[in-house]
């Protein structure tokens, strides 16, 4: 079997295509910056980004490189691995490197950009998932080691594309009947109960259940981040808030399921501890069988030792809580015991079916009977079209308002009825008459727009400035001399007259509308329901620091009486870490909001990515953050 490819190796969903990856920040790296990474890693001078990329994405090799990283080069992974954040360190002024983030740039897993008032050190966002892996391999091995005499459940849970239907269910839900937001953009707690209503019935999952909650919002959530809901204000009618559906959910749902399963897992790692969590899961070799119990003390364990925090919970519910979004997107599977309760965990995705659509069968009583589980596009189109009949979770029940409602959205290539011949074949004879009947006097909703015109003062200017530049920004020609332009776009069409030598009378006749146009700042519930933008790339330009690092080490301060002085190799956060076993103090340099300081202190504990401790200069215990600590010497 050949050796995968760079592309092979970094899961589709963290590829990034605007230039942010890793082969491409390598590829526009200075020659000699690669060459320092390539000695680095143990690689050929002459190595090129493909080959740098590939030692750096192999799980194996991954692993031995975060293992051998000092603990403040280890922090800042941790930051970039298991909370998304790809800024680990930011250098104002850009005069002054760290050594944790020069060990980390040497290794090519951060990247320099110079801003204009700082320098960024960022972690590409597809090197992040390896690096969790990397963090997580050691508590992997020692929960393995203990999996094996773990006893078998009873049974198997398997969710494959769970989340993929409670999409679609959802989706189509606020489609057909939108829900009332407060102004701070929560629902309206007498819809609260609908949308849990209308989530597909799930083992596990009841009406009562604990976790019942956390997968609504999750699945809300997703939705947001999909861009396929929006809010909704009517001025007209004392700015009612709605929370309606929006976009084309096809383009997910339809997509190839081991695709789609790896779409799904991106929002599961969004959790609070979702991302170690299938760290630790996807260290693990497929197929293992660890007590959820054992995975969530080796998940605490993990993250306490790396300075994730954890929510207050058993072992039990941390393992349960920390997989159950992966859960659901079907990238692992849970064990029931005789008591019907989750206990363990399978690694390795749920099997999905290879079947590009399900059977359904559409009877004359109007009745939608699904022979084998609907896929999640089939779900979306039985959800918008249908109601669901109780207790029969297989059986959907065509009627005149669900009908409607569809027709409505407006959604369907060619309406309800072509829809629903795409998924059953052809319908019964009295059937499609009816739907035929229950269309015809449905009529999409409409929209009042306001508009600014251009009034040219005659029909043969009009002519000339739509075959010319000012063409682009004409929406619609609405009379012999009347050009509607986009209000936002109003400076673009004065430049684009003065250039062809016109120009506007001062003022400006307002029929309807503002003049101004601005970008209106969005309301409390549209901000709570802005989809979380991904990393953006790096702003600033792609430098290399690897010189002035290797060129410019920090000094060592000159220390008083009393205090020992520590080799220049002695890295801060490791006097600082011996400091806390030994119970003494330390004397550091410290690079606080208000510039550099010096101050003794006696460190208590490590909590994050910040030190605890007793400040001699201030007379009261602060907290220091450990990548702001330059230099550290240890006190006799």
């Amino acid at each position: 079997m050949s050796d995968p490819s760079v592309a092979e190796c970094i899961a589709p969903s963290a590829v990034e295509p605007d230039g942010s990856g890793v082969v491409e920040l390598l590829a526009a790296a200075p020659a000699a910056h690669r060459r320092v990474v390539a000695a680095q890693l143990g690689l050929a001078a002459a190595a090129d980004a493909e080959e740098i990329a590939a030692v750096l994405c192999d799980r194996e090799r991954m692993a031995r490189i975060v293992g051998a990283l000092t603990p403040g080069a280890r922090m800042l992974v941790t930051k970039a691995a298991f909370l998304d954040d790809g800024v680990v360190q930011q250098s104002w002024g850009g005069r002054r490197v760290s050594a944790a983030v020069a060990e980390l740039e040497r290794h090519g897993i951060v990247f320099s950009f110079r801003g204009p008032y700082c320098l960024e050190h960022c972690v590409p966002p597809d090197l992040r998932p390896p690096l969790a892996e990397a963090l997580a391999a050691p508590y992997a091995e020692a929960l393995a080691t203990t999996g094996r005499l773990a006893p078998r459940p009873v049974r198997w849970l398997e969710a494959p594309l769970q989340l993929a239907h409670d999409i679609a269910t959802l989706w189509a839900y606020l489609a057909r009947s939108p829900v009332r937001l407060k102004t701070d953009g929560i629902v309206y707690q007498r819809d609260v109960e609908k949308l849990f209503d209308a989530l597909p019935p799930f083992e596990l999952h009841g009406p009562q259940d604990v976790m019942e909650g956390p997968r609504l919002n999750f699945v809300l959530r997703a939705l947001r981040d999909e861009r396929l809901v929006r809010v909704r204000v009517d001025d007209r009618a004392g700015a009612r808030r709605e929370l309606v559906a929006v976009g084309d959910p096809v383009a997910l749902l339809a997509a190839e399921p081991e695709r789609l399963r790896r779409r799904l897992v991106t929002h599961a790692r969004g959790s609070v501890i979702g991302a170690p969590a299938l760290a630790l899961a996807s260290s693990l070799e497929p197929g293992t069988v660890v007590p959820l119990e054992r995975f969530g003390a080796a998940l605490r364990a993990m993250c306490d030792d790396t300075g994730v925090g954890v929510p207050e919970a058993s072992d039990l519910g941390l393992g349960l809580g920390g997989l159950h979004f992966a859960w659901l997107a079907g990238e692992v599977v849970v064990g029931l015991g005789e008591s019907g309760l989750p206990t363990s965990v399978r690694t390795g995705p749920a099997t999905t079916s290879d079947r590009s659509h399900g059977r359904i069968v559409c009877q004359p009583n109007f009745e939608l009977i699904a022979l084998t589980p609907p896929t999640p596009a089939e779900r979306l189109v039985l959800a918008l079209t249908c109601d669901p009949v109780p207790d029969q979770a297989h059986v959907f029940r065509l009627t005149r308002t669900s009908i409607q409602a569809a027709q409505r959205t407006g959604v369907h290539a060619g309406g309800v009825m072509a829809a629903l011949e795409r998924l059953v074949g052809d319908l019964p004879q009295n059937v499609a008459r009816s739907l035929s009947d229950w269309c015809s006097s449905v009529h999409r909703p409409l929209r009042l727009r306001t508009a600014m015109l251009i009034d040219t003062g005659d029909s043969a200017t009009a002519d000339a400035l739509l075959a010319g530049e000012l063409g682009a920004h004409v929406v619609e020609r609405l009379g012999p001399a009347q050009l509607a332009i986009r209000a936002a776009e109003l400076k673009a069409a004065e430049a684009a007259l003065r250039r062809e030598g016109h120009s506007l009378e001062p003022g400006i006749d307002r029929l309807s509308g503002r003049f101004s146009e601005r970008e209106p700042a969005p309301s409390e519930a549209e901000a709570h329901w802005a989809p979380v933008i991904p990393d953006e790339p790096p702003h600033g330009k792609q430098v290399s620091t690897l010189e002035h690092a290797a060129v410019s080490p920090a000094p060592v301060p000159a220390a008083p009486s009393g205090r020992h002085v520590t080799p220049e190799t002695d890295d801060p956060i490791e006097v600082v870490l011996d400091a806390i076993e030994r119970g003494t103090d330390v004397f550091i340099v410290y690079a606080g909001a208000r510039g550099m300081s010096e101050r003794q202190i006696t460190p208590y504990e490590v909590e994050g990515a910040a030190v605890h401790a007793y400040c001699h200069l201030r007379g009261d215990e602060r907290s220091f953050w450990l990548a702001s600590i330059q230099e550290a010497v240890a006190v006799d």
